[in-house]
């Protein structure tokens, strides 16, 4: 009998896994034509750029994917992020722009749902340029805004959301060269390759879908947030209560997180020559809503340091997930505010640093 329902078992399994091969091969792929365009033009307007790395391709609209989402996206003549039903030409005057990596890009959301997107449409009578791209760093934020303001571009207040992950990408991503460009990078970046997927995780995904969606389902959505997504990323994030961080570098976190200071020094310097406001905003990853203290974080007190006496303000997000985690929990601000089995922000994460924001210009607005 034990035979019997052993035999029919494996006969289940090995036809599951042949019709899921089947599916992904010849039936799968014909009926995702949609988010196949999309993944397409998501490639299409990512594009390199010889002096800062990557940029957004301008004059774009279509759509980009984050994971299985797709959504629409829309930029202008300088490949700045934008709102797809603005109509005219950006032009070279601005009041106030924003600068990071994919948080402030805002991977995953239309423009309308970002915080850049909300402090535009509640602040209408500024212009406002989001320079911000996923996976740009200190040493990006620097080659840009030079390239930018080389560019005719002005702007008289420059805001940047400093990214946890800053301080790797300035050690093991990122060089700038004796031009003060950064068209390749670093040789150490293809040692390291944090969070490489294995040969049979890729096998699967590209082979077995049904069964990559089955898995997905069962492990994030029926039993909730991922427990361990802090744990997929912990070499990227955790240098804020690991000093020992692997995946920086033979010099360790504390030279990456001098890098970054450095090259956001010489960013001050920069647009202070040029008469520009500087403005600084920190937000915690999931790591540090599971793992770490929120009041007190060393990427917090880093960078109120640096804006002591350089910043026209300092946006600390870091109290208002205390208060948050204190009053419903880790998991369920992970859940609340956070993309699912990601560390991004979904739009009531946004609307929380836009309130932050909010608060912060309007008072130095009123001074």
């Amino acid at each position: 009998m034990r035979k019997i329902i052993c035999c029919n078992f494996i006969t289940i399994v090995v036809l599951f896994f042949a019709v899921d091969f089947c599916y992904t091969k010849f039936y799968f792929d014909a009926n995702d034509v949609a988010l196949a365009e999309n993944a397409q033009s998501e490639k299409a307007y990512r594009v390199k750029h010889d002096v800062y790395h990557h940029t957004l391709k301008s004059n774009f609209n279509g759509y980009g994917v984050w994971g299985r989402k797709s959504y629409r996206i829309c930029t202008d003549e300088h490949g700045f992020k934008i709102s797809c039903y603005q109509k005219e030409p950006s032009g070279t005057q601005f009041d106030i722009a924003f600068i990071g990596d994919s948080f402030t890009e805002a991977v995953g959301m239309a423009y309308e749902d970002s915080f850049v997107g909300m402090f535009a449409n509640r602040f209408n009578e500024l212009k406002i340029a989001n320079f911000g791209v996923s996976a740009y760093s200190p040493s990006v934020y620097l080659t840009k805004v030079k390239h930018i303001l080389h560019g005719g571009i002005k702007f008289k207040h420059l805001v940047v959301f400093v990214d946890i992950s800053d301080p790797q990408d300035d050690s093991a991503r990122y060089i700038i060269n004796s031009k003060g460009s950064i068209p390749n990078l670093r040789k150490i970046a293809n040692k390291i390759e944090l969070n490489k997927p294995s040969a049979v995780r890729v096998l699967i995904v590209d082979n077995f879908r049904l069964t990559t969606v089955l898995y997905r389902y069962v492990r994030y959505d029926l039993f909730g947030p991922p427990q361990d997504l802090h744990r997929q990323s912990i070499n990227i994030s955790n240098w804020t209560y690991n000093s020992d961080s692997e995946g920086y570098g033979e010099l360790g976190v504390d030279h990456a997180i001098d890098l970054s200071i450095n090259h956001m020094k010489e960013l001050y310097k920069l647009i202070k020559l040029n008469d520009i406001k500087l403005s600084v905003g920190v937000y915690p990853w999931p790591d540090q809503i599971f793992n770490d203290k929120l009041i007190g974080n060393r990427q917090s007190k880093i960078w109120k340091d640096f804006c002591a006496y350089r910043c026209e303000m300092y946006i600390d997000l870091f109290p208002k997930f205390a208060d948050l985690r204190r009053s419903i929990g880790a998991e369920k601000v992970y859940s609340r505010k956070y993309l699912n089995s990601d560390v991004h922000f979904n739009k009531s994460g946004n609307s929380l640093v836009f309130e932050a924001l909010f608060e912060s210009y309007s008072k130095y607005a009123n001074q």
